[in-house]
């Protein structure tokens, strides 16, 4: 990371990783990077970040959701600030541009299969109170190798060729995210959403509704409550049909016994139905793997405890428990059955000389 002119700063990270899928494997190296260039104000800033990946590279350590791909995005922002004790502490603007495109697409001068553009405006109220907006507009190329596996069902029930979808353009959305603080004890936050997005399961256009509150309890400096409940439900734009609708409760509950000493525990469902899928075209029923995407339903549930102690920045034990279960949809835990459960246990020091 390299600072100059007390508001200018280059970031970059070279990575490489070495994968072996069993003896006799040729292993080579397959790169990824991050370059990022920020300049930073108090009325005015702007960034521009690239991050690319080679198809190959794999993190079996670590997650890395996007492959292959080469990001490239960019903001510029302004803020102002209104006198003192104004209503209006801060107000500012925000303009977003991201765009994802394949690693070799990208070098080779291609276009971006998924790009979007956002607006980003501001306010911050005496007393902690905030809210910003989001005003979206995008567009999205579904990839071949995505429904490799895709088939639809013909009109003698036999399996046929799956057309890839059409590209979606102006794809657009808003959303509001409003942040008030009561008082030291209470405060309350969320996003109320409604935009487009491609609904990737069968390829089409969907519109999504969202809700998504969230409750921090604070009554005193050693115990700390968060409730949060996100709420989804997705429609087909063609003809506003649902598709699916996602429950997610999660409360995470915190207390510090001293300076070094905390324990936490995190409790989260995942709740959804989902309508069976059909091609945005013709309407077919869609096959996948050969399996027929009939309507499904799900009802996970993830857990975790985890005590920490830390003596000092940087020194650091903590020894925690997770346990992950899938099962119908519903809260009852005897219907659900174990996925994955484990202990873990992190021990880091810093030596200061």
């Amino acid at each position: 990371r390299l600072l100059f002119g007390s508001r200018y700063a280059v970031t970059t990270q070279f990575t490489g990783s070495w994968t072996s899928s069993g003896p006799g494997d040729a292993v080579g190296v397959e790169p990824a990077f991050t370059l990022g260039f920020v300049r930073s104000g108090l009325n005015f800033s702007y960034r521009v970040n690239l991050a690319d990946q080679s198809p190959g590279f794999r993190t079996a350590t670590g997650f890395m959701p996007r492959i292959g791909e080469t990001a490239w995005s960019g903001a510029v922002g302004f803020d102002r600030y209104g006198a003192a004790g104004a209503l209006v502490e801060t107000w500012g603007l925000e303009l977003q541009t991201n765009n994802f495109t394949k690693h070799d697409d990208f070098w080779a001068g291609g276009a971006p299969f998924e790009y979007e553009i956002e607006l980003h405006p501001n306010v911050t109220f005496t007393g902690s109170r905030r809210a910003n907006a989001i005003l979206k507009w995008g567009g999205f190329r579904f990839q071949p190798e995505d429904y490799a596996a895709h088939q639809v069902v013909g009109a003698g029930g036999t399996p046929e060729p799956y057309t890839l979808p059409p590209e979606l353009r102006n794809i657009v959305g808003i959303a509001v995210t409003p942040n008030v603080r009561f008082n030291d004890t209470f405060n309350l936050s969320g996003i109320v959403m409604f935009r487009q997005i491609p609904l990737f399961a069968e390829g089409s256009r969907g519109w999504e509704k969202r809700l998504a509150p969230g409750l921090r309890i604070q009554p005193g400096e050693q115990l700390r409550i968060e409730a949060n409940y996100t709420w989804v439900k997705l429609a087909r734009a063609d003809d506003r049909s649902h598709f699916s609708t996602v429950q997610i409760p999660r409360l995470k509950v915190q207390y510090q016994f001293n300076r070094s000493l905390l324990a936490r525990v995190i409790g989260q469902y995942d709740l959804e139905r989902r309508e069976a899928l059909r091609h945005p075209v013709t309407g077919q029923a869609v096959l996948i793997n050969g399996v027929l995407q009939d309507a499904s339903e799900r009802g996970n549930f993830s857990g975790q405890a985890l005590v920490s102690f830390e003596p000092s920045p940087g020194t650091i034990f903590f020894v925690g428990y997770s346990r992950v279960m899938t099962g119908p949809y519903g809260v009852t835990l005897r219907d659900k059955d174990l996925r994955e459960d484990g202990f873990f246990v992190k021990l880091s020091y810093l030596f200061r000389m």
